[in-house]
């Protein structure tokens, strides 16, 4: 993939993202989507920004706790990754 086609397909991602957190995609696009963006670190940085922004703004709401779930999910799988990835590659830490 040259750097038109990631950025493109990165572009495509954060529409889906933006979808996810008004909870409007089912949930094998939801999986999908989260393989995606843990491969990519730009689409994480944009998780935690669109996931900290909808949090704040449906405060006064209730946030789905579909999307809730899904979040923890995605932190604890992360955090999972994370020290496993500490446990391969101790130097790099």
């Amino acid at each position: 993939m040259d750097a038109k086609d990631v950025n493109d397909n990165r572009e495509h991602n954060l529409e889906l993202l933006s979808a996810m957190i008004d909870d409007e995609l089912s949930i094998a696009e939801k999986n999908h989507l989260l393989t995606q963006i843990k491969a990519d670190a730009v689409l994480q940085e944009k998780w935690r920004h669109f996931y900290i922004v909808k949090t704040i703004m449906r405060k006064k709401s209730q946030v789905p706790a579909s999307i809730n779930e899904l979040t923890s999910q995605m932190m604890i799988h992360a955090s999972e990754e994370s020290h496993l990835a500490n446990l391969h590659h101790p130097e790099q830490h």
